[in-house]
């Protein structure tokens, strides 16, 4: 039976997802890698992230997330744009992401339009403590089609203390070196909704 191009049902898809449990929560060394989403209609509660922590403290280590693909038109934003990486929202004390690979992320709607459709490389948004976002790869983000609200992001910082040191953000082109030409907005490391850091 073949797989269905699109889908009429809005897809929740994560790789690791931690919304409750332990008062530390460690996600290490590991491989997520083609997760995909075709529902191609709006809807915030249709997305693909690759990890995501969203309750106690979290470190954040090791992990290489690649080639993930959403097909939708989802204006999330944050943790819950329609594609994500990696994203954490532990608000309980302080979170580390470090030596994680996030490549390949690919918006693959055909539709043209003027939706705020999102890539994020990397969310952290963990309250008022010295979180720790450092030595990380992040690299090939596109999408399919033309889209002038599109937002492609290597780094969102949504809200506390970062430290961000020594990360590697390649963004405009994908992992066969095209360029994305759309008019997009593209940001490399991002603090709040547009503040550049």
């Amino acid at each position: 039976m073949p797989i269905a191009t699109t889908s009429t049902s809005a897809q929740a898809i994560n790789g690791i997802f931690i919304s409750s449990g332990p008062s530390v929560s460690a996600v290490t060394n590991n491989t997520i890698a083609n997760l995909n989403s075709n529902y191609n209609s709006t809807s915030t509660s249709s997305f693909v992230r690759g990890i995501a922590v969203t309750t106690s403290i979290a470190t954040v280590t090791g992990n290489t997330v690649r080639n993930l693909t959403y097909g939708g038109l989802g204006t999330g934003s944050g943790i819950s744009s329609g594609l994500v990486g990696i994203g954490v929202s532990a608000s309980t004390g302080a979170n580390t992401v470090s030596n994680n690979t996030i490549h390949t992320l690919k918006l693959t709607s055909s539709t043209a339009t003027t939706q705020k459709i999102e890539i994020t490389g990397m969310f952290i948004g963990g309250g008022a403590f010295s979180n720790v976002v450092a030595r990380n790869s992040i690299h090939s983000l596109s999408l399919a089609a033309n889209d002038t609200a599109a937002v492609i992001t290597g780094i969102d910082n949504g809200a506390g203390t970062v430290t961000f040191a020594n990360n590697m953000i390649r963004l405009g082109i994908d992992e066969n070196g095209t360029p994305v030409t759309t008019g997009c907005i593209i940001r490399g490391i991002t603090k709040g909704n547009s503040a550049i850091m």
